[in-house]
């Protein structure tokens, strides 16, 4: 796992950033005064998340027909039970194999993303060692697709996911314990 956005994982296999830009910024709030500076008041913090990167079908794909002949017959009929699953893909999950001109795990990884943005929730931001970077809400997503199959699905899609840090740093970090 490289980043976990709620519970969507950016991995190999599903879609991996390359980038991570974090920006933070201090806000302040200005006066105008007559024959004087402006006079600055702080009003809090701002914070942002890009995350950009490069998928290609074949790379994915492989990774995720790797992935996927390591997943148990019981968790194959299970995803087969899922409602996303079509009946043609019935003997790809029973066999464990996956063909290169499927649907591309990446596209299915954005869309989940975008699903994630329109309910207009926050989610905690984690990486792969633990840290927590605190709650986000995905602000867009932006994805260019390139060098296309003859029936319009890309071999190459470049990303790029925008976050906005939307909780109070006071809430998410460990709070002092002070003893009378």
């Amino acid at each position: 796992m490289l980043f976990a956005l709620g519970m969507f994982i950016f991995e190999l296999s599903s879609l991996a950033p390359e980038n991570l830009d974090r920006t933070t910024t201090w806000e302040f709030g200005s006066n105008k005064r007559l024959g004087a500076r402006e006079a600055l008041q702080f009003t809090g913090l701002g914070e942002t998340v890009s995350l950009s990167g490069t998928v290609y079908a074949e790379i994915a794909n492989a990774l995720a027909s790797e992935q996927n002949q390591r997943i148990s017959l019981k968790q194959r009929i299970d995803k087969l039970i899922h409602p996303q699953i079509s009946k043609s893909g019935i003997s790809d999950f029973l066999t464990g194999r996956q063909d290169q001109h499927n649907q591309s795990a990446e596209i299915v990884s954005i869309d989940a993303l975008r699903e994630m943005a329109d309910q207009g929730q926050s989610w905690q931001l984690v990486d792969g060692t633990g840290k927590i970077y605190g709650a986000y809400v995905i602000k867009s997503i932006s994805e260019k697709m390139k060098y296309l199959w003859q029936d319009g699905r890309p071999r190459q899609i470049d990303f790029g996911i925008e976050l906005q840090r939307v909780d109070d740093e006071t809430t998410t970090s460990s709070s002092q314990i002070s003893y009378a």
